[in-house]
C-alpha cells in the first residue's frame, strides 16, 4: 500500500505554473476566483507519485473564459500565448462538462468549473450547474479522487471528510451511496477494480453490494436506450441474480471505455489482483464478452472459469520466471516487465480456450473468438488481435519442440522448428514460450466449438516436467541453437537472387524457396552465398 504524505510538495515546474495562473487571475481582477487542483493529481501527489494529469477546477467561471484571461495576461507581459482546445461535453459518453485544455510552462492543464449535477425524473443525463467545492467533491467517483489542492491557500481540502482517511485505510469507497454513483456512470464499477489493483486497496463492502441491487437494473432498463451506445459491456456482481449489473453496464458503458479500463488494469502494478477481483465479482464475462454465436449456452461461464485461471498463471509466470530469460549465458533484452509484453502475454494466455472457435467477421469472413474479444469486446487495435492469434498458432509448435527435447533430440529438425517459431513471433517469442506452457494445462482445452479439435500436444509429457522447467528447457534450446534473434538476420540470398537462380518470376514457388533458404541458414548460419546457391538449385532440381 502506498505511503501517504501529510502535505503536497510541488516541483519547480508546478510552482511556476501555479504562480502564473494566480498572477493571471489577479491581473484580470478575479479576486473572488479560487483555483483548485482536483482528483487524481492530488491523490497521486499525496502518495508521493508524480503526476502530469492536472485538472484545475474554477468556482465561478468556465474553463474557456479563464484560459482566455490567462492568454491576455501573458500577452500583456510580452510572453508567448497558448492555443486553447475546447472539449465539448458529451453526455452519451458520460462526459457532462465542457473542458478547456492548454499547455503552460511545459505542462498540460484541463480547466473546468466546479459543478453540481441534477437529474430529471425520467433521465439519467444530468443538468450541469455551477456548484460549490463540496457539491463537486460528492459527485466524484471515489473518495480518494474527491480531494482538492487549493492553489490560492496551498492547502489540501477534503470536503467529503473521507478522502484522506480512506487513503490511509486503503479503501475504495464512493462519496455518495454506491448505488447512486453506479447509476450515474456504471463504468465506475470497473474503475473501482482498476484503482484497487493499482494501489493494493480493498473495495468497500457497500460498493460491492450496491452493484447487485434490483433497482440498478430496473432504472437502467427503463431509462437508457439500448441503441444509443451500441454493443455494450455486460457484467455480473454478487447476489442471487447475476444479470443485475450485467444489464446496468451493458446499456450504458461504451466498449472503448471498457477496453481503456482493462488496459489500465493490466499495465498497472498488480494485474493478478485485478483479474482476481474481476472473477470474484463476476465481472469477467462482462469484460471479456464472447460472441453470441458461441456454441453452447455455457461458454461464457466456462470461459470465465478457465480464462481467469490462465490469465492469473501468466501473471505469476511473468513475475517469477524472469530469471529463466535472463540466466547465465542468455542474451539480455528480454524484458518481461515491459507493459506491452505483459499485456499481450496475459491476454494471450487468458484467451487460449477460445483459440479454435470461429465467429462471423464482416460480411463473409470469420475470425477466431479470441480475436473477436480483442477487437469487438475490448475495442483494442487489430494489431493486438493479430499478435494474439499468431501466438496461439505458434504455441502448439513450441509444445511439440519441448516434447522433442524431452526425447533427447538435438538435431537440425529441432533447430529449424524453434527458429521458425522465433522468426514468426519476433520479439514476442518469450511470450509465445510462456503461452506454450499455459497450453499444456487442462484449463486451455478448447471451448466454444461444436466438435473437438485434434491437436498434437503431448499433454502428459509437457506437464510432467512442470511449467517452469518446460519454459527453461525451451529458452535454453533457443539460445543453445543461437536463434534467439533470427528474425533480424540478413538473408543469405535475396528474392532477386533466388528468382535468377531458379528462373522463376515469383509467387508461391518464390515463397517456398525463401523459406527453404531460411531453414538452411538456421542449420548453417555461416554458409557462403555460393554454397547456398548451389544447394538451392540442387534441391529444386530434385523436386
Amino acid at each position: 500500500m502506498p505511503e501517504l504524505r501529510g502535505t503536497i510538495t510541488l516541483t519547480a515546474q508546478e510552482q511556476e505554473l501555479f504562480t502564473e495562473l494566480l498572477e493571471s487571475s489577479n491581473q484580470a481582477g478575479l479576486a473572488t476566483t479560487t483555483l483548485r487542483c482536483a482528483g487524481g493529481w492530488v491523490r497521486d501527489k499525496l502518495m508521493g507519485r508524480e503526476s502530469l494529469d492536472i485538472d484545475i477546477a474554477l468556482d465561478n467561471m468556465m474553463g474557456k473564459e479563464f484560459a482566455e484571461r490567462v492568454n491576455s495576461y501573458l500577452e500583456s507581459r510580452g510572453k508567448e500565448t497558448h492555443n486553447v482546445a475546447v472539449i465539448m461535453s458529451n453526455p452519451d459518453q458520460s462526459k457532462h462538462l465542457e473542458t478547456a485544455r492548454m499547455k503552460i510552462r511545459g505542462l498540460w492543464i484541463d480547466l473546468v468549473n466546479l459543478r453540481s449535477e441534477e437529474y430529471a425524473h425520467n433521465s439519467r443525463i444530468p443538468t450541469m450547474t455551477f456548484g460549490t467545492p463540496e457539491q463537486d467533491a460528492f459527485r466524484r467517483d471515489f473518495t480518494i479522487n474527491s480531494l482538492f489542492y487549493n492553489i490560492n491557500t496551498k492547502e489540501v481540502e477534503d470536503y467529503t471528510g473521507k478522502g484522506i482517511e480512506d487513503m490511509k485505510l486503503g479503501v475504495i469507497r464512493t462519496p455518495l451511496p454506491a448505488k447512486e454513483t453506479f447509476l450515474d456512470d456504471p463504468l465506475r464499477v470497473l474503475r473501482a477494480v482498476r484503482f484497487a489493483s493499482r494501489f493494493g486497496f480493498a473495495l468497500d463492502e457497500s460498493l460491492v453490494e450496491a452493484a447487485s441491487d434490483d433497482k440498478v437494473r430496473d432504472m437502467l432498463g427503463h431509462k437508457v436506450s439500448r441503441e444509443r451506445i451500441g454493443t455494450e459491456l455486460d457484467g455480473m456482481i454478487k447476489g442471487p441474480d447475476p444479470l443485475k449489473v450485467r444489464d446496468m453496464l451493458g446499456h450504458k458503458v461504451s466498449r472503448e471505455r471498457i477496453g481503456t479500463e482493462l488496459d489500465g488494469m493490466i499495465k498497472g502494478p498488480d494485474p493478478l489482483m485485478a483479474l482476481d477481483l474481476l472473477r470474484s465479482m463476476r465481472l469477467f464475462e462482462a469484460v471479456f464478452e464472447v460472441h453470441p454465436s458461441a456454441a453452447g449456452g455455457d461458454v461464457p461461464a466456462a470461459f470465465a472459469a478457465a480464462g481467469s485461471e490462465l490469465g492469473k498463471s501468466a501473471c505469476e509466470a511473468l513475475s517469477a520466471w524472469g530469471d529463466v530469460f535472463q540466466g547465465d549465458g542468455l542474451a539480455s533484452g528480454l524484458d518481461l516487465a515491459g507493459q506491452d509484453v505483459r499485456r499481450q502475454t496475459i491476454l494471450g494466455a487468458l484467451l487460449l480456450p477460445l483459440r479454435h472457435a470461429r465467429v462471423p467477421f464482416g460480411k463473409s469472413k470469420t475470425q477466431s473468438m479470441a480475436s473477436h474479444v480483442v477487437r469487438d469486446s475490448l475495442k483494442w487495435k487489430s494489431k493486438d488481435a493479430d499478435t494474439i492469434d499468431l501466438m496461439h498458432e505458434v504455441a502448439p509448435e513450441l509444445v511439440d519442440a519441448h516434447a522433442a527435447l524431452r526425447e533427447g533430440r538435438d538435431d537440425a529438425r529441432l533447430r529449424i522448428k524453434l527458429g521458425r517459431c522465433v522468426k514468426r513471433l519476433r520479439q514476442m517469442w518469450p511470450s509465445g514460450v510462456i503461452l506454450s506452457c499455459m497450453l499444456c494445462r487442462e484449463e486451455a482445452m478448447p471451448i466454444g466449438i461444436e466438435e473437438a479439435v485434434e491437436e498434437e500436444i503431448s499433454w502428459d509429457a509437457a506437464q510432467g516436467s512442470g511449467d517452469r522447467e518446460m519454459c527453461k528447457a525451451l529458452v535454453s534450446a533457443v539460445h543453445r541453437f543461437g536463434v534467439q534473434d533470427c528474425w533480424q538476420w540478413k538473408p543469405l540470398l535475396n528474392g532477386k537472387e533466388v528468382m535468377a537462380a531458379l528462373d522463376i518470376k515469383g509467387g508461391p514457388v518464390l515463397g517456398a524457396a525463401m523459406d527453404a533458404c531460411f531453414d538452411y541458414q538456421l542449420v548453417n548460419p555461416g554458409a557462403a552465398r555460393d554454397t547456398v546457391l548451389e544447394w538451392l538449385k540442387a534441391k529444386f532440381e530434385a523436386g
